[in-house]
């Protein structure tokens, strides 16, 4: 199919909360080369309490804010969270297949991943989850 880098956006017009559909943007925080590799996603969602919260990583709260004024990804309009206690997993072969658009224009840079990698508090993931990212990472 094609190769997934950590780092890459992209929108799922089908994912899934609370049993509905839900347009969501993801970040991959793993890479995958194969069909059948399992991709740790993190969902963005617009974050509306930055009185509660700093930009970039809240590790106590399991959040990482981006700004649309620091981080310039077209997609981001106002300031977003990702939180990193409920990651999904994805197949390469998914996000090739099921109607998902990847955002070719926008990547996080190395350095901003291994920020969001480093505000994960690993106690809030299943093992494979922690597996998966540290692995990607060597």
């Amino acid at each position: 199919m094609g190769i997934i880098e950590k780092g890459l956006f992209f929108w799922d017009p089908h994912a899934m909360r609370d049993f509905q559909e839900n347009d969501k943007y993801f970040i991959v925080l793993t890479d995958g080369d194969s069909d059948d590799d399992l991709l740790v996603c993190f969902s963005l969602n617009t974050e509306k309490r930055m009185d509660k919260y700093n930009v970039l990583c809240n590790k106590k709260s399991a959040k990482f804010i981006l700004s649309p004024e620091i981080h310039k990804f077209t997609f981001l309009k106002k300031f977003t969270s990702l939180n990193l206690d409920e990651p999904c997993l994805y197949s390469v072969k998914e996000l090739f297949e099921n109607h998902i658009k990847i955002c070719e224009k926008d990547k996080a840079g190395i350095e901003l991943v291994r920020q969001i990698k480093n505000c994960i508090d690993n106690g809030y993931l299943l093992p494979k989850h922690i597996f998966l990212i540290k692995d990607s990472f060597k």
